[in-house]
């Protein structure tokens, strides 16, 4: 699906030709056949230059007036409100749910895998004012299949995030990784049977009758930053053949 709807024309009509150039016309003296029956100078961002031979002056009057391009069209209307059209595909997925955290750090529990990148570390890092190679040595693993992430380690003995204090609360919350602060906005949770299956199974927070009111575009935003550190991930995988997510544990 494509976000950015507003793609150029480059090859419009009105576009420059890519032989139109003052360079081109002066090195090599050949006219430009796309542009015969206009002038060099119509291109102002390209400076003035010699008029374009007309070569087919004769035809062209026979033909009579050419019709104007039409109007370029506009995918978007304008917008005073702020609006940003982009997040659209990830309201529709989020705009029927609903959710509120109740603290009990189940997320934060079980099997799972936490992938932090680079600048994530680095935060993580000078949060525990740490170095940042200390900060890899002490709580992540040497095992890796994305380039350029690193996994965290699980808590002694358990299957839980290192980071998970014995309150049940996240040791590190201000600085946690993306993967945590958009739970449970990820992409993969946003089919209702995905949804349904961690309401009963993990968290209790999912549609809580509590719950406020959602944030659509609040929840929009952490949908797309989840999305877009997926397929980040994705794309440094050094497992061959490796095409989708395997899901985001936690």
């Amino acid at each position: 699906m494509s976000i950015n709807k507003s793609i150029p024309r480059l090859l419009s009509h009105d576009a420059p030709h890519l032989c139109c150039t003052r360079e081109r016309f002066r090195r090599f003296g050949i006219s430009c056949p796309r542009h015969t029956h206009r002038s060099f100078n119509q291109h102002s961002l390209l400076g003035a230059a010699p008029q374009c031979i007309n070569t087919n002056s004769a035809a062209e009057a026979a033909a009579g007036p050419t019709k104007p391009p039409p109007p370029a069209i506009n995918p978007e209307p304008p917008s005073t409100s702020g609006t940003d059209y982009t997040l659209d595909p990830f309201r529709a997925l989020v705009a029927d749910k609903r959710f509120t955290c109740t603290m009990c750090g189940k997320c934060c529990t079980g099997s799972g895998e936490v992938w932090v990148s680079e600048a994530e570390g680095m935060k993580l890092a000078q949060h525990l004012g740490l170095g940042y190679p200390q900060f890899l040595a002490l709580y992540t693993k040497q095992y890796n299949k994305y380039q350029g992430w690193k996994l965290l380690k699980n808590r002694l003995g358990t299957e839980d995030c290192i980071f998970l204090a014995p309150d049940g609360k996240c040791g590190v919350h201000e600085a946690r990784p993306s993967q945590c602060s958009t739970y449970p906005w990820w992409p993969e949770l946003m089919e209702r049977r995905a949804w349904d299956w961690e309401k009963e199974h993990i968290c209790e927070g999912f549609d809580h009758a509590e719950a406020p009111t959602l944030d659509v575009d609040e929840a929009a935003r952490q949908l797309r930053i989840a999305t877009t550190q997926n397929q980040l991930r994705m794309l440094s995988s050094t497992i061959r053949g490796a095409g989708r997510p395997q899901g985001q544990a936690r």
